[in-house]
């Protein structure tokens, strides 16, 4: 598995009303098939990028996820996919 974190100005602290939370996002290509540990998480599926701005707005996603994906887009919107995934 291949993985590197975003530009510095990726990482950010998100602090809504109710919670406070690090978030960092990191980009990762990988061709196995990926498991989730279930006593920590409940569910877990993958997305297209279409289904998320679908749902950006809609109260469906967080609001830190919905602006880190933002801050995402924005960076990616910048390199090229093979820059994205080596």
């Amino acid at each position: 598995m291949r993985y590197r974190r975003g530009p510095e100005k990726m990482r950010a602290r998100r602090q809504p009303a109710a919670s406070s939370e690090f978030v960092f996002t990191y980009v990762c290509q990988f061709d196995g098939q990926i498991t989730w540990n279930r006593a920590e998480i409940d569910d877990a599926r993958f997305w297209e990028f279409e289904e998320i701005e679908k749902a950006l707005g809609k109260e469906i996603l967080s609001d830190n996820f919905e602006d880190e994906f933002k801050r995402y887009r924005k960076w990616a919107g910048t390199k090229s996919i093979m820059e994205i995934s080596t």
